[in-house]
């Protein structure tokens, strides 16, 4: 499944002009070792003028930083790459040569300003015993760069329903999202004449074998075709105007595009296609929406008819809740499977996420969309309603809570670990 970094993260060490520069390397060289020596980065060097970084950056094409504060006397060095270089960082203060206290000078300044990318870790650079949270923070800079560095588009519009949850507010947050019109993909579906492989029939109910079936992997073949014209990493599309032009809606589609490592939302929902590709990008997993359709006690039920097939251990096509017609996705998920859920808000500039485990997937209803999962959550659902953020959440395999809370840090938004 080719899920994809875009970062380009450049690891460096600010020290002052009074600092030996023999030491500074190599509690550089051991940051670098700490973090595994990640493919998808460029070690800078020891610099002492935030101003020699930056013209270094620009011809590396740098898309965040890692900052070791190697000494004291750096904090107006530190201010300055973090506000000129508009890049999301994260500060590395260590237990020697007043680097800890110089991080929390700068950090104090730069969060007092508010909206700043920006995320601070401790580590023992000696014994490495807070390396979790190093990685942790070097994933979350990958998943942020990453996201910022994206092409992503609506076609269409936000459904009408989506009064919150609407285009627009993720603009201050400096995204690449552009508008294409549905019409776009429908001239492209015009086009194409294919019919389903007879591979995918047997997944297949009966009532949608045949046209249904057919047209539904039409809608696959145009958007992947409209995703490649448009070298796009990820979209969400107006759903159910495009059903009631082509008489099927496009859930496989989008099934199966996740589970390619294209990002593919529905209804028009911005704020949930962020969340699914900085969820599929940290994790290297597939991320789904649905719609948090019962809470009870530390139990939720998320549905939606457009899950990942490779989300789960099996599949089925069937009809979609809504409207009847075909073809919508019923997956199912191992029961124990651990889970995040999530969602990216930035009318509230938020970021919440939660854990929880799988109890029970598949249709365990005929009165909800037909992926259902059933989930025991670590902490009380009603935490859901006290942060309102729309009424998608998205969830992808394993537990990233502790990733999630650094990217917030990066993306200049409040963070919000549920329980």
């Amino acid at each position: 499944m080719p899920l994809f970094s875009k970062s380009k993260t450049c690891i460096l060490s600010l020290v002052s002009n009074l600092h030996p520069r023999d030491t500074a390397s190599k509690n550089l060289e051991r940051l670098v070792y700490l973090l595994g020596r990640p493919k998808d980065s460029i070690t800078m060097g020891v610099y002492i003028s935030s101003r020699e970084v930056l013209s270094d950056a620009n011809s590396r094409r740098c898309t965040g930083y890692i900052v070791l504060v190697g000494s004291g006397g750096t904090e107006a060095e530190i201010i300055e790459l973090v506000e000129k270089s508009g890049k999301p960082t994260v500060l590395v203060g260590f237990n020697e040569w007043n680097s800890l206290p110089a991080l929390l000078e700068a950090y104090s300044l730069l969060s007092l300003e508010g909206g700043q990318r920006i995320y601070p870790v401790y580590i023992d650079l000696a014994r490495g015993e807070e390396r979790g949270k190093l990685v942790n923070a070097y994933k979350a800079l990958v998943g942020v760069s990453s996201l910022y560095s994206s092409r992503l588009a609506v076609i269409g519009k936000p459904s009408d329903w989506l009064v919150y949850s609407t285009y627009g507010p993720e603009r201050g947050l400096g995204f690449n999202v552009s508008n294409l019109p549905l019409e776009r993909f429908l001239e492209i579906y015009s086009s194409i004449q294919d019919t389903a492989p007879q591979e995918l029939v047997p997944f297949a109910d009966e009532k949608i074998r045949g046209i249904s079936l057919n047209k539904a992997y039409r809608v696959y073949l145009a958007l992947r075709n409209l995703v490649e014209r448009y070298a796009l990493d990820g979209f969400t599309i107006e759903c159910f105007r495009l059903t009631e032009a082509i008489g099927v809606t496009p859930c496989y589609a989008l099934a199966v595009l996740n589970s390619e490592g294209i990002t593919a939302g529905c209804e028009g929902d911005v704020p949930s296609m962020l969340t699914m590709h900085l969820l599929s990008i940290i994790s290297g997993r597939p991320a789904m929406m649905g719609n948090i359709t019962k809470v009870a006690g530390r139990e939720v039920i998320i549905s939606h008819c457009t899950a990942p097939i490779a989300m789960g251990d099996s599949y089925k096509l069937t009809t979609h809740f809504e409207t009847g017609l075909g073809v919508g996705v019923e997956v199912r998920v191992p029961r124990g499977r651990r889970m995040t859920l999530a969602k990216l808000d930035p009318r509230r500039r938020v970021l919440v996420a939660g854990e929880a485990k799988v109890l029970a997937s598949g249709t365990l209803s005929p009165k909800m969309c037909r992926t259902q999962l059933h989930l025991q959550l670590g902490f009380e659902a009603e935490e859901l309603l006290k942060w309102p953020v729309g009424g998608h959440m998205a969830l992808v395999s394993g537990l990233w809570g502790g990733v999630l809370e650094a990217a917030a840090g990066l993306l200049g938004v409040k963070p919000v670990v549920l329980g």
